[in-house]
């Protein structure tokens, strides 16, 4: 009974595959039944950072003496049109936060397992996710916040729970793209704050939150994002992101 509910199953999904073929988001091409978002090759080429794997990494240098930063890593290298670029344009500007979820996903089976082959540590103590958020405006105007859906992904593979509301976007700053090192820093000075709901403020004593953004560049949202944390005691904070933006080292 059981085979044969599986048979059954399986071609649904190759009708399915047939009727309504999908792509890879990268190359184009068709989309296999066990493919979601990426085809195998893309996936393997994506070109990834290890950083997880790395103590003191630069992607961990950049936030120090800022906060009290315990790991800090980035799935892949982010350049403007590339493969790279476009997974997390998609992700943001076209409605696309399934490929978000996915990503966090698989970048999150991937630490599991160096950390299940004793390569690293770096999920192993932490208590909570949190989001960078939007700016209410403009998480209207979207619909969707992308590091929601890369959370998703993360907490479906870690079971760490993620929460939200913790800190709120006061200023819809305009986008970073074009700005330069200053300029950048001073586009993102105290847009986020702490929300008023001090119950979620009391989990936050000394534990060790993950914060995750879709990408990084200058390292300047997040450092502005994770110093209105300062005021919370004895916290530690991660990062991880899906992009990094190489030319920053």
């Amino acid at each position: 009974m059981y085979l044969r509910v599986l048979m059954i199953h399986s071609f649904k999904n190759d009708m399915l595959n047939f009727l309504f073929p999908r792509y890879c988001w990268i190359c184009g091409d068709r989309l296999s039944v066990s493919e979601q978002h990426l085809c195998s090759r893309c996936l393997i080429d994506l070109p990834r950072t290890n950083f997880h794997l790395r103590q003191d990494n630069p992607m961990e240098m950049l936030f120090w003496g800022c906060f009290n930063i315990v790991h800090a890593a980035a799935f892949f290298y982010y350049h403007q049109n590339t493969p790279t670029s476009e997974i997390l344009y998609l992700l943001k500007y076209k409605n696309c936060p399934g490929i978000g979820e996915y990503m966090g996903e698989i970048y999150a089976q991937e630490i599991r397992l160096s950390e299940e082959n004793s390569q690293c540590l770096f999920f192993s103590d932490i208590d909570y996710i949190i989001p960078l958020p939007l700016n209410s405006k403009k998480l209207k105007l979207r619909g969707y916040n992308q590091c929601d859906a890369i959370c998703r992904g993360l907490t479906k593979v870690t079971k760490i729970p993620v929460l939200y509301d913790v800190v709120e976007r006061t200023i819809a700053n305009s986008t970073q793209t074009k700005k330069s090192r200053v300029e950048r820093e001073l586009n993102v000075e105290q847009i986020f704050r702490l929300t008023g709901m001090e119950e979620k403020r009391a989990l936050l004593i000394g534990k060790h939150v993950l914060l995750v953004d879709d990408v990084c560049t200058t390292g300047s949202t997040l450092k502005s994002f994770a110093s209105v944390f300062n005021e919370i005691p004895d916290i530690r904070i991660s990062i991880l992101t899906l992009g990094l933006a190489s030319p920053v080292f």
